[in-house]
């Protein structure tokens, strides 16, 4: 009976996000495996739900080959919540047996993705404004949300930040599942940091 539970806590902690949001808030959204290489549809539904919660913002998702964040939807005015959709699927679509280096690809996603947040490749609409700090260098309010696999590739890049002296305000980690192995000493460094052990 633990999947009723895990529904539960599923909607509350998304509820829970969604109601904090602020014009000064930064979400970053990372989903987990996807066997088909293929976006998730659900980041951006979610991403909608947060948006929408916090009276308004911008939802952009990250575009792998550019390196920059494009527009979804939302005003795109940098002074309300900014949303940011990470697309790591190509990358997540490990294969048994074909390719077994599942915690080098989580460990490059994480490189990508705090690259894309230390120097933003944001829209043109938000000039001088950062995904992690606004204009005036005032320090926005970071929350991330990363599901699965992706909640161990928001751990190591939140590790990453913090070590470059942000402050993360919230990290939620939906169902968090290791990247490899969990023998390997690889798979055990970048999962031991994530919240009720992301390694089991």
């Amino acid at each position: 009976m633990a999947r009723p539970a895990l529904c539960l806590w599923f909607v509350c902690c998304v509820t829970a996000a969604a109601t904090s949001v602020s014009a000064q808030t930064t979400t970053v959204i990372t989903h987990g495996f996807q066997a088909t290489g293929a976006f998730p549809d659900w980041t951006l539904a979610m991403g909608e739900a947060i948006r929408t919660r916090a009276g308004g913002g911008t939802l952009l998702r990250y575009n792998p080959t550019t390196g920059a964040w494009d527009h979804v939807s939302g005003s795109q005015n940098p002074n309300n919540a900014l949303i940011l959709a990470y697309d790591w699927s190509d990358d997540s679509a490990w294969i048994p047996g074909i390719d077994d280096d599942r915690v080098g690809t989580a460990h490059g996603a994480a490189d990508a993705l705090f690259a894309a947040l230390v120097a933003p490749a944001l829209p043109a609409a938000y000039g001088s404004e950062g995904a992690l700090t606004r204009a005036s260098g005032t320090p926005r309010t970071l929350h991330f949300i990363g599901h699965s696999r992706g909640a161990c590739v928001q751990s190591e890049t939140v590790r990453r930040l913090t070590l470059a002296g942000f402050v993360v305000d919230h990290v939620t980690a939906l169902d968090p599942h290791p990247v490899g192995p969990t023998a390997s000493a690889a798979a055990r460094s970048l999962t031991a940091r994530m919240p009720h052990d992301c390694g089991r």
